[in-house]
């Protein structure tokens, strides 16, 4: 965890399962309150709550004042309990479906990729899975002795989600479906790879001309040698 790489920002709605993502360098406060401004212009609903885990990208100043300090409409700030990651169930989930499916594992540590992820995530990426990616949503769970008894709803997507709720205005639909009617899943696939070659092109580059120390040179040297002696034997 030592250095400066990108972190991942996944912010996920309860209900409906829209979810929006962004790349940031490091645990900027600052990044985070501007990237969520951001998202509540464009997103298709009010926020009404805010609900985070305890790391220092959350829980600072610039976030807090921009949520309670507000004028209009103070929006309730709250944390999950300390070791309880089960707290944000919702998210966590789409740390994996949404996030390391993309990029995978690894860590990115050019500051130059955080634009073009970005790109992805808040375009080609973001339509794809509100609008095409249906999802299961639990409706009700019964415990009958050891037994857990789980019943889920209809799969839907979140858009579809959205567009049956009592609680979206009819003009806010309207714009929902003019913006599915424009998307295609499959354009959206293929932009997506193209720009994933993009970004992995662009970081292979960025490694490239990065300088390597005398510690990443001798065991690079050291396997070589051992690799050599080992197929001589």
């Amino acid at each position: 965890m030592a250095g400066n790489f990108v972190y991942s920002l996944t912010f996920t709605d309860l209900y409906s399962g829209w979810t929006e993502l962004r790349a940031i360098w490091n645990k900027s406060g600052q990044a985070v309150r501007d990237h969520l401004r951001a998202i509540e212009g464009s997103a298709p609903f009010a926020l009404k709550s805010f609900h985070t885990d305890n790391g220092s990208e959350f829980l600072n100043w610039p976030l807090y004042q921009y949520l309670m300090g507000r004028q209009w409409r103070r929006v309730p700030f709250t944390r999950s309990r300390a070791c309880r990651k089960n707290d944000n169930a919702h998210v966590e989930q789409k740390n994996w479906t949404h996030v390391r499916q993309l990029f995978g594992h690894d860590r990115f540590e050019h500051v130059e990729l955080v634009p073009l992820m970005n790109q992805i995530y808040a375009q080609e990426w973001g339509q794809l899975q509100n609008h095409f990616r249906p999802s299961l949503k639990l409706h009700s769970r019964d415990k009958h002795g050891s037994k857990t008894i789980r019943r889920y709803e209809k799969p839907q997507t979140p858009h579809a989600r959205l567009l049956a709720s009592p609680h979206i205005s009819l003009k806010t639909k309207a714009r929902l479906r003019a913006e599915h009617a424009r998307l295609n899943p499959f354009t959206l696939k293929k932009n997506i790879e193209l720009k994933l070659r993009l970004f992995f092109t662009a970081r292979s580059n960025l490694q490239l001309e990065a300088p390597l120390s005398p510690l990443t040179i001798a065991p690079a040297t050291f396997i070589r040698e051992s690799t050599r002696d080992n197929q001589m034997g």
